[in-house]
């Protein structure tokens, strides 16, 4: 899969713990657009890519707050 285009969209803190350690990380959200999909394959730090219509997303089904927090300030900042 080749970006075509991006622009970057919002930030988010996020703290998460990983081996009795906390880690401050912060989260950058872009929209990209794609030529197309046919290539698209999960890598070894992925598990699976799920596609979603935008009114299916399933956000209170995402790990981490500051994902949340990012996918839900671009759906409420971009028309559709």
């Amino acid at each position: 899969m080749e970006v075509a285009s991006y622009r970057y969209v919002t930030s988010a803190a996020n703290i998460y713990l990983y081996k009795e350690i906390y880690y401050q990380t912060l989260d950058l959200f872009f929209v990209c657009t794609v030529d197309h999909w046919q290539a698209i394959q999960p890598q070894d730090d992925v598990a699976g890519i799920h596609l979603f219509e935008r009114a299916e997303i399933p956000i209170d089904q995402l790990a981490f707050p500051s994902t949340r927090a990012g996918l839900q300030f671009y759906l409420q900042n971009t028309a559709r």
